[in-house]
């Protein structure tokens, strides 16, 4: 987030070098971010009528000046020139006080203050004249008093600096190149100067020598300008990427121009609660207002505090209209973690298990669905598993079809789940919902609609079919408890929810897996031991049950548990894929992330592999698949395979084109992925809110983002409660300039926390 800025760096150099330090009065305008440093010193000869004139004031008012009335010296100064002798301190002491006036912010009385003392410049020297006209912003004044110093032999390296300055700020780089060079032919004539080794350092540091200019920095022939020098050490560091030593820098000048900077280089590094800090500091300076609020929206967006990023946007628009977009243009992007293996492998233990939506997805994956009415289905609903747990699928779908006492509704149902066991959910999915007008008041129904979507990661959608099977039935409690999974993620509260069904629960005297639910409710409350001290006391082998305990083993580090529950879900489901990546984390937890990746690859290559939950299956599936992969470099060998399996698809290529596409992404062929989603949406009509979402992904990574806007605003209308979306969108309207809807967007988010797994921001190069 450091990006350049205006300000220039003013250095004030007296004559009398005797003097312990530069007086903290004479401290001026001072950002590390542009190569502009002032040098200016006191005046050595001046009109000896004015300090007659300043003298006769002084001895008028006969007390102390300790205040000066500016238009009233400048009136004097006009007025009356005398050929007599002065007091040179005189002068040096008005120069200051216009000095103070533009460092306060009284720029306009200090710029003609300037401009009068620059009118008698037959009594002022050269350098001098150069300098105040340099104050003025007369540049290319400045330079031909400069060069008037240079010529008669005062102060000409310094003189040659300063015009080397004064050629940055005209924008001519031919000049800059010359003065400074000749600054350094005069640099040998100043080796007995106490500033020789801050000279040595101004003249590397612009000419971008910027290790070199450490060394004088570091080994200084006097005491003075220590805040100069420590700004330019510290923009030295930063450009070699120490930003801890640029921090500490910048930390030993204690005044608040420092504060925009500190907060910069501190969000670099990631520290932005402390950046925010500096920010509101240099805010309330006022010395860059503008800046250190914007500098504040960005830091709040990495933090995930929305609400307060949309209350300094409004505030920037209200005071700088549309400036406040031009100050930190941003661009949006990828995380780097979609695609970066390293960054992947770092991550996969925190996405894969210790995450909410991981570990929800998990528990989702593995739930059982259901049939209506038990007790009038024969005994292949009980052997086949259907209303415990998926499990082996194949005996399963045969046990159904064999069938031919089932009732008219559970027969109906049973056609959706054999899609479900079959891993065809988007099939099932639509299924159960051509059935709701049907069967309208049935709880079963949409409980195994709301798992379905839940599969699919519309968590929005899973949380309203969830609730009103529990309203339908309360002794449904499982949808009662996955209706308070999916409002978490959806960021809603879920406190009222958990009371309601932990309430039902416990006041139920004839449940079954009473044990189990109340485990499932702890865990909801994020309460791990007490999860797993109820989950234990379940004895059940149900896949359900199984993962649970393994995901709570694995939060609290029980190796030997985690491993155990998943050798007993791999029995039970031994070619399910995704139960062969849970026991192989398992088999290898503690172990180095490669040992894993390479145990990864080996469960891939076997010839028993069954990707039909990678073809077809649940997106929380995919994602398992899609992480695992990535971390164990095999990406690409199973992109060649969903081309394979595509090419070869008669009945089903839907599918596996999302399964293609979503890979697509993964390893950075955004275009084939934007255009494979392109042609499910336009040709296909899929058009549910995490198709769009993921096409949205693509188009950024393909550069579309007109098109990426488009595909969120309609995912958004399918899934309000997808914080991605609303991130992406608020982030692509600050890219468009389009403040009020980006504001919109950061406002639905709230200040919550949300960090996106998919998207983050650049700063582009600042328009002039």
């Amino acid at each position: 987030m450091a990006e350049e800025q205006d300000d220039i760096i003013i250095l004030e150099e007296g004559d009398n070098e005797s003097k312990p330090e530069a007086p903290k009065e004479e401290k001026s305008e001072k950002i590390l971010n542009k190569k502009n440093i002032i040098i200016i010193a006191s005046l050595s000869t001046v009109l000896l009528a004015v300090v007659i004139v300043v003298v006769i004031v002084l001895l008028k008012n006969k007390k102390k000046d300790d205040t000066l009335n500016t238009n009233q010296i400048v009136k004097q100064i006009v007025q009356k020139e005398h050929s007599t002798q002065f007091a040179p301190l005189k002068i040096e002491h008005l120069i200051k006080k216009a000095n103070i006036l533009y460092k306060k912010g009284d720029k306009q009385d200090a710029l003609k203050l300037y401009k009068e003392i620059a009118s008698y410049n037959e009594s002022i020297s050269n350098y001098n004249l150069g300098v105040v006209r340099m104050k003025d912003k007369s540049y290319k004044e400045a330079i031909k008093y400069f060069k008037k110093a240079i010529n008669n032999g005062q102060n000409r390296c310094v003189s040659a600096i300063n015009c080397a300055v004064c050629a940055i700020k005209l924008n001519n780089k031919k000049l800059f190149r010359y003065y400074l060079d000749l600054s350094e032919i005069y640099l040998p004539y100043e080796t007995n100067s106490p500033l020789y080794s801050y000279y040595v350092a101004l003249i590397n540091y612009y000419k971008e020598f910027y290790f070199e200019s450490l060394i004088p920095i570091r080994h200084p022939s006097s005491k003075y300008y220590k805040t100069e020098q420590n700004y330019m050490a510290s923009k030295a560091n930063a450009l070699f990427g120490d930003d801890l030593s640029a921090i500490n820098y910048l930390e030993k000048n204690n005044n608040f121009d420092n504060e925009l900077t500190l907060g910069l280089l501190y969000a670099k590094i990631g520290k932005y609660n402390i950046a925010i800090k500096h920010f509101n500091k240099s805010y309330k300076a006022t010395n860059h207002p503008l800046e250190s609020l914007m500098a504040m929206v960005l830091s709040y967006i990495k933090i995930g505090l929305f609400s307060s990023a949309s209350k300094s946007i409004k505030d920037a628009v209200e005071a700088y209209k549309e400036k406040s977009m031009k100050i930190y243009p941003v661009s949006i992007a990828l995380k780097p973690s979609l695609y970066d293996t390293s960054l992947s492998q770092k991550f996969y233990e925190k996405d894969i298990f210790l995450e909410r939506e991981s570990e929800y997805g998990l528990i989702f994956y593995f739930a059982p669905y259901k049939v209506f009415n038990a007790n009038q289905t024969i005994e292949y609903i009980r052997k086949g598993s259907i209303n415990i747990s998926i499990g082996e699928t194949k005996n399963a779908l045969m046990l159904l079809s064999q069938s031919a006492t089932i009732s008219k509704i559970n027969k109906d149902i049973s056609t959706g789940i054999k899609k479900a066991l079959d891993f065809k959910i988007s099939e099932a999915n639509k299924i159960f919902n051509s059935l709701k007008d049907k069967y309208q008041n049935h709880a079963i129904l949409y409980y195994d609609l709301g798992l379905s979507y839940a599969q699919m990661k519309n968590y929005s959608k899973a949380y309203v079919n969830f609730i009103k099977s529990y309203h339908l039935d309360s002794k449904n409690y499982l949808s009662g408890i996955f209706a308070i999974f999916a409002k978490q993620l959806i960021h809603q509260n879920s406190d009222k929810l958990i009371e309601e069904v932990n309430s039902d629960i416990h006041n139920d005297k004839n449940i079954k897996n009473k044990k189990f639910y109340i485990a499932l409710i702890e865990f909801a409350k994020n309460d791990l031991i007490s999860a797993l001290d109820f989950a234990e006391i379940d004895k059940s082998n149900r896949a359900i049950n199984l993962i649970f305990e393994a995901i709570v083993a694995k939060n609290i580090k029980n190796s030997e548990l985690f491993l155990q529950k998943a050798i007993a879900l791999k029995s039970i489901m031994h070619r399910d894929m995704v139960a062969q990546l849970i026991y192989t984390n398992a088999k290898m937890h503690g172990k180095n992330i490669k040992d894993l990746a390479k145990a990864i690859q080996e469960n891939f290559l076997k010839k028993d592999v069954d990707f039909k939950s990678l073809f077809y299956g649940p997106v929380v599936a995919r994602d398992l698949y899609i992480k695992s992969l990535q971390i164990s470099g095999m990406l690409y060998y199973i992109r060649e395979i969903l081309e394979k399996q595509l090419e070869n698809e008669k009945d089903d290529a839907v599918d596996v084109m999302q399964a293609l596409a979503y890979v697509d992404i993964y390893t950075k062929n955004y275009e084939e992925s934007y255009a494979i989603y392109n042609e499910l949406i336009d040709v296909y009509k899929i058009d549910d809110s995490n198709t769009l979402f993921l096409a949205s992904i693509a188009a950024i990574g393909a550069g579309h983002d007109a098109n990426a806007i488009a595909l969120l605003e309609l995912a958004k209308l399918t899934d309000s409660n997808n914080f991605e979306s609303r991130l992406a969108l608020g982030i692509l309207y600050l890219e468009v300039k389009n403040p009020n809807a980006a504001i919109i967007q950061f406002n639905k988010i709230g200040d919550n926390s949300f960090v996106s797994k998919y998207f983050t921001f650049r700063i582009v190069k600042k328009e002039l």
